[in-house]
């Protein structure tokens, strides 16, 4: 509800990124802090419906303490477009670790 708490965050990280990807509109969401470390780090990515996807290694617990998961998770992201899911499949091959 509160666009002054999110960060603009790539997809594809900026450093793995050719000029024309970094300034893509499409390589990013908007993301809450906590939200942006776990993609960033590889412990989340996203489903192309837009629904959470942990990684292997990601402690259950701590991701439900945080609010990724269970019930005060929510169901999903929202809209994914077609340039984002091919970025997103990039990242979940990439970046989520296993």
């Amino acid at each position: 509800d509160k666009p002054e708490h999110l960060i603009a965050s790539h997809i594809k990280p900026w450093r793995s990124a050719i000029n024309e990807e970094r300034l893509d509109p499409e390589n990013g969401f908007m993301l809450t802090p906590t939200i942006d470390h776990l993609f960033d780090k590889g412990f989340i990515s996203f489903e192309n419906d837009g629904s959470v996807l942990l990684a292997d290694v990601a402690d259950r617990d701590s991701m439900e303490k945080m609010g990724v998961i269970g019930q005060s998770a929510p169901e999903n992201i929202g809209h994914i477009t077609d340039g984002q899911k091919s970025y997103l499949d990039w990242h979940r091959a990439s970046i989520l670790l296993s």
